[in-house]
């Protein structure tokens, strides 16, 4: 005993050095299950992103074109600019708000469109005149809808048939791993929710993951209003931002072990 209390300090740091080092290779062992964890998951979806500014100047793939039933796009030329004119309402086109249009479709890809060097439009029906919507009682879930559908149609749209697993690949513009849709704020202005405008944001940001991970394609919802962006970064923060969920549960506690081990 003497003899062991006499080496004790060499023993102790020795043990400790042990200790550093196994504690060093769990966590280079971990660190390498988490990076290939999340590479599985930026692999099997996409993102969303959150951004301040134009729409209009933003490179993309497709971006969404709020439109009327006349398919009218008020106020989104540029001073000077040359006014759009949209191609002719289809005669299947309609807002599914009532029993005559009840299946009508709300998107519509513009094709030949030269207004956007960096993307597509594609109009969607989720703007409404005054008279539809003294008309209709119009819910969030509707124009939720239209962003939905808009989605829908644009991954399909670029989907490109092949021999893989899946069936399909994409072919994004400008070299990117996965399409980049653009989605505006909606249903805030005239739509009657500017009094809502936290829900409305928490569920559009909700759908976007949804349809993110769905459809594997990246996803960016954009507005030149600065409230409503530190809005959305506020929505995000608080809970609709999945990324460490996303990863393997045994994952999740490994790194929750590994904490509390450096931390004791």
């Amino acid at each position: 005993l003497p003899s062991t209390l006499g080496r004790s300090g060499n023993a102790t740091e020795a043990q400790s050095c042990h200790v550093c080092s196994s504690l060093r290779k769990h966590i280079d062992a971990l660190e390498g299950e988490l990076k290939q964890g999340i590479t599985n998951k930026i692999s099997e979806g996409g993102h969303v992103f959150v951004m301040h500014g134009n729409i209009r100047d933003i490179v993309c793939d497709a971006w969404l074109l709020p439109t009327t039933t006349d398919l009218r796009v008020d106020g989104w030329n540029r001073e000077g600019e040359e006014l759009w004119v949209p191609p002719d309402a289809p005669n299947d086109w309609g807002t599914g708000l009532d029993s005559q249009t009840a299946n009508k479709r709300r998107v519509m890809r513009w094709s030949g469109f030269h207004g956007h060097e960096s993307g597509t439009p594609y109009l969607v029906l989720c703007s409404l005149t005054g008279d539809v919507l003294s008309k209709c009682n119009v819910q969030l879930s509707w124009y939720i809808a239209g962003v939905e559908l808009f989605l829908q149609a644009v991954a399909q749209d670029l989907r490109i048939e092949d021999g893989s697993a899946k069936g399909w690949h994409y072919s994004p513009n400008f070299g990117r791993a996965k399409p980049l849709l653009l989605v505006p704020v909606i249903g805030t202005g005239d739509g009657g929710f500017q009094e809502k405008i936290g829900h409305v944001l928490a569920r559009l940001m909700l759908l976007c993951h949804e349809l993110a991970n769905t459809l594997d394609v990246d996803i960016s919802i954009v507005t030149r209003d600065k409230k409503k962006f530190d809005a959305l970064q506020t929505v995000r923060a608080l809970g609709t931002d999945t990324s460490w969920h996303a990863l393997p549960l045994h994952l999740q506690e490994r790194a929750s072990t590994l904490v509390r081990e450096t931390s004791e």
